[in-house]
């Protein structure tokens, strides 16, 4: 069996021929570990949800992060906004219909500013946590809520689930339905 020779007995010019190598290979892995971090610390160590005991106080919360991310999109210039990036993930998925037809949009800001571009909302409503007090679990993790935003003037009413996780928004999903509204008349017998 042959015996390698000492690292010290190997000539400096092949130290040297190979260094450039060495470092390359040590900067990709660098690279590709920093990334992996910094998706990991936005997913798991970054939580924007203040500390909630109750649901209907965190279903509430989250609810009026949705309403503000679609007014800030609705009144954006189409260039996202320090405050639309905190409140929704890149990655976040945003689709529409209505009918029997659904419309993937873009993803993240974008995505935000499409859905409100389309449902041309001037009114919204939510509902709140009517029962027993229950109590918040995982603030932090994966929240389901909905909100209806309503354009006045043609009728339409946009049902938009979104899913928060860590406190952002990570997709919203609208459907279009007509609604009517009105005075309500008492009738006397």
């Amino acid at each position: 069996m042959a015996e390698s020779a000492p690292l010290a007995d190997v000539p400096l010019s092949y130290h040297i021929a190979f260094m450039p190598i060495l470092i390359l290979a040590l900067l990709a892995a660098s690279s590709a570990y920093s990334e992996q971090l910094k998706a990991a610390d936005v997913a798991h160590i970054a939580c924007d949800v203040p500390s909630i005991k109750y649901i209907g106080e965190l279903q509430s919360l989250l609810s009026q992060r949705a309403v503000q991310a679609m007014n800030l999109a609705a009144a954006s210039d189409g260039k996202p906004n320090a405050e639309l990036q905190r409140l929704i993930d890149p990655t976040a998925s945003f689709s529409s219909g209505g009918g029997d037809v659904g419309l993937p949009l873009a993803s993240g800001v974008a995505g935000a500013m499409a859905l409100a571009r389309e449902m041309k909302a001037d009114t919204y409503r939510f509902f709140g946590w009517d029962g027993i007090p229950a109590l918040a679990q995982d603030r932090c993790g994966e929240q389901k809520i909905v909100v209806e935003f309503i354009d006045t003037h043609s009728g339409g009413l946009f049902r938009v689930a979104f899913t928060f996780d860590g406190g952002r928004i990570i997709s919203a999903k609208g459907w279009r339905r007509t609604s009517q509204s009105g005075p309500m008349t008492p009738v006397r017998q």
